[in-house]
């Protein structure tokens, strides 16, 4: 069973809530609804240049990246503020995003300075530059700030500035909750060719929130999105595949999303190895590796129930190596998601020690109950209920 998730916040993407079932696999986490703390260039790049989520940590070379790049010299540099001055509202946008951060070995980061050079950019008529502004604000986490930033940059016309504005307005970030406008902003957005607001769109149209059900009309623009690289457009293309009965389109696609590092596609790509859905073409590869290869990328994106996959893997020594010790830190890395399963394996293995060279930490392991007591689980307060040195 696979489950679509949409809107909430993909790491803030993270994740999400249901939209689908499916029977692909016998498990799936949120689909990739795009939100502001998913990379806003994404779509932009060049088919050889997809941006991964590790990509994303990079806030100065994800400005960078759509205005040219960070600066590497001193001539460069020089250059760059020539063109500035000769009115190339480009190079001054680059040149704001450079003070904005610094640039190692040339000067360091004056906010104020960068700020201005961008203002100075978007009142001549560049509408990224406001953009810039709005998401140096919201990665600074000030979304009240941030809003108004990109209501300017999408009254100019600017395709990733609609964007900007439909998630806030959906999710209510910054602004208060408006749906309808939520809506008109993702058309938008869409219309001037942004990719995330066709995946987004598609979603809408998938499941018919605040606009009649049309999958036929859901298909085109996860089409229209995986052009833009979009992975998780891709993804769910492959869903549609599989509805469709078409079980080789919906794995090469699959495939294909989680070769451009679409987190949740490689999951579910691993476990359709683990399951042995699929094969290596790699003949002296065996289906375990194949999967925990997949599975454990997914788990470095952050996906719990990757985590909890990957943790068990290495609990069993399943197409990896056994590992008490990289059980123990996915088992961890998955409880921080409040994941059921990974808090109870985890507080076993901190009371035990397992994976923690055999030294026990019992007031950790009690955290992790006292956190499922709270969700309601009555195992977990029995447990707590005990002796402390009894799990």
């Amino acid at each position: 069973m696979r489950v679509r998730f949409a809107s909430s916040l993909w790491r803030s993407l993270p994740v999400q809530r249901p939209r689908a079932i499916s029977t692909f696999c016998y498990t799936r986490k949120p689909s990739g609804w795009w939100n502001m703390n998913t990379i806003w260039m994404r779509g932009q790049c060049t088919d050889q240049d997809f941006v991964s989520p590790q990509q994303e940590n990079d806030v100065q070379q994800q400005f960078q990246n759509l205005i040219g790049g960070p600066l590497s010299s001193l001539q460069e540099y020089e250059e760059l503020k020539g063109k500035a001055k000769a009115g190339d509202l480009q190079a001054q946008t680059r040149l704001g995003v450079s003070y904005l951060y610094g640039v190692d070995g040339l000067f360091p980061p004056d906010v104020d300075r960068g700020l201005e050079t961008l203002y100075n950019a978007g009142t001549k008529g560049f509408a990224q530059a406001f953009c810039i502004i709005g998401r140096y604000w919201s990665l600074e986490g000030h979304e009240r700030k941030a809003y108004p930033w990109f209501e300017r940059a999408s009254q100019m016309g600017d395709a990733g500035a609609c964007w900007e504005r439909a998630i806030r307005l959906e999710s209510g970030k910054g602004v208060p909750k408006d749906f309808e406008a939520a809506l008109k902003y993702y058309k938008t957005a869409t219309e001037y060719g942004d990719p995330r607001a066709a995946h987004n769109l598609g979603l809408l149209y998938l499941s018919g929130k605040g606009v009649k059900k049309d999958k036929a009309k859901a298909r085109d623009l996860f089409e229209k999105a995986a052009k833009g690289h979009v992975g998780e457009a891709h993804y769910q293309l492959s869903i549609l595949h599989e509805d469709a009965g078409d079980i080789q389109k919906a794995r090469d696609t699959l495939l294909h999303a989680a070769k451009i590092d679409t987190p949740i596609a490689q999951y579910n790509l691993g476990l359709q190895y683990l399951s042995k859905k699929m094969e290596p073409k790699n003949k002296k590869i065996s289906a375990e590796k194949e999967a925990a290869k997949w599975i454990i990328k997914a788990a470095h994106f952050d996906i719990a129930e990757a985590q909890v996959t990957c943790a068990y893997m290495f609990h069993k020594g399943i197409g990896v190596d056994q590992s008490d010790k990289d059980a123990a830190e996915w088992f961890h890395e998955a409880a921080k998601h409040k994941n059921e399963f990974a808090l109870f394996l985890s507080a076993y293995y901190l009371h035990s020690g397992i994976g923690y060279d055999d030294k026990a930490n019992v007031a950790a392991s009690k955290e992790h109950l006292h956190t499922l007591s709270q969700e309601g689980s009555l195992l977990a307060s029995s447990l707590l209920a005990c002796d402390s040195k009894t799990l």
